[in-house]
């Protein structure tokens, strides 16, 4: 059988095409990829009754052509990567844009100014306060008001940073926000009035809490501002939360806590994902414990790590959690379990002393001797002045 080129038979359109075609270089792999995904997707949408050698031949040619016709744009568009750092103009191409979004493709990246985008591996995302890149992993970007709200619910790795600062890289699970400090800080001009935070849990923090919005509702008296922010709290938009969590903090102010419990868990049940909910469970749990509420105390510690179950703050919340156990429920079995957890180079280290210590203490109090003085002295060895130093050399 003679080649096609050869063939008297085959046209001479078709002749010159090939001719032209062996001067051209092969098309990259990925446009061969797209082009016989498009190749295969029409012929299952089309029938054909008698194949025949130019049913069979045609297609083929047909690729062939249309690769010599795609592969020079997609050498124009995705150059070859001369450098690690070289932006990737593709990204755009692993971000799943949710409804309501708003957002712009850019060369390199997803220009995300309002709503959400779920991002993927190779993923790139600018939102007015951040830029993520994502390496392993897959995770949501929010943005809401003034706040860029990352969410990685799984393991795997992404980067941010803000503005020109350096980057900053973290491993899922993990909640992070746009106002964490571990960023470079925003020049003071742009910064919102800040509110005065609920009282911490009494632990040591490894972090300060997270501001909060500007209050709407910041003046009056106490009953005008309580009206007013009820107002604010009944839409559904950032501004309705604020309000919402805002409600519940001026009560707690005020001394009435189980008002501001009953404010918090409302905007817990309103706002199951909302921006604020971490703060919210915080407040929650610091009221009971203020209150001296222990087995209420344990269900919101609970509640707040079924959802939150990694980061410095999940830490801080199982240390209170283990010693609520301990000091005041009577399971040192249990606070034993957790302050093993907590003893773990990942954990902050102000949290990571308190459970060294606690272990000690639970060790003890269920008569485990061996396990108790070798916490007591790794603690000593780790926290020679520690604030439990001298309890723990006499112990």
């Amino acid at each position: 059988m003679k080649p096609l080129r050869d063939d008297p038979a085959t046209p001479r359109a078709l002749t010159a095409l090939l001719d032209a075609a062996r001067d051209v270089p092969a098309a990259p792999p990925a446009a061969q990829a797209e082009v016989w995904q498009r190749i295969c997707a029409t012929a299952a949408a089309r029938r054909v009754a008698r194949p025949t050698p130019w049913v069979i031949a045609v297609p083929a040619l047909a690729a062939f052509a249309l690769t010599l016709v795609i592969a020079p744009r997609f050498a124009a568009v995705r150059p070859a990567r001369v450098a690690a750092s070289a932006p990737d103009p593709w990204a755009a191409r692993h971000v799943r844009v949710r409804p309501g979004a708003q957002v712009r493709i850019a060369s390199d990246a997803v220009q995300l100014s309002g709503g959400a985008v779920e991002a993927g591996p190779g993923a790139r995302v600018r939102t007015p306060q951040l830029e993520v890149q994502v390496t392993t992993a897959t995770c949501f970007v929010q943005v809401a008001g003034a706040f860029t709200t990352l969410e990685l619910p799984s393991v795997g790795a992404l980067r941010v940073r803000r503005g020109a600062g350096p980057w900053v890289a973290l491993s899922g699970p993990v909640r992070f926000r746009s106002d964490d400090p571990r960023l470079a800080p925003v020049p003071a001009a742009v910064l919102a009035p800040v509110p005065a935070a609920v009282p911490a849990p009494p632990v040591a923090r490894a972090r300060p809490a997270r501001p909060i919005p500007t209050d709407p509702c910041a003046a009056g008296a106490a009953d005008a501002r309580r009206g007013c922010y009820l107002r604010a709290s009944r839409g559904s938009d950032l501004a309705a939360q604020n309000a919402a969590y805002l409600l519940g903090q001026l009560q707690s102010k005020q001394g009435d806590l189980p008002g501001a419990v009953a404010a918090w868990q409302r905007y817990q049940r309103r706002f199951p994902h909302g921006v604020l909910w971490p703060e919210a469970a915080s407040g929650v749990l610091a009221a009971h414990l203020a209150e001296q509420q222990w087995p209420a105390a344990l269900a919101a510690a609970d509640a707040y790590l079924a959802r939150v179950g990694r980061g410095d703050r999940a830490a801080e919340v199982s240390l209170i959690r283990a010693d609520v156990m301990l000091d005041h429920l009577g399971r040192p079995r249990d606070a034993l379990r957790a302050y093993r957890a907590l003893v773990d180079p990942g954990v902050p280290e102000a949290v990571r002393a308190e459970a060294t210590f606690g272990r000690a203490r639970a060790a003890e109090a269920l008569g485990l001797r061996a396990e108790a003085r070798a916490a007591f002295a790794s603690y000593l060895s780790a926290w020679p002045n520690g604030p439990h130093a001298a309890e723990a050399r006499s112990r």
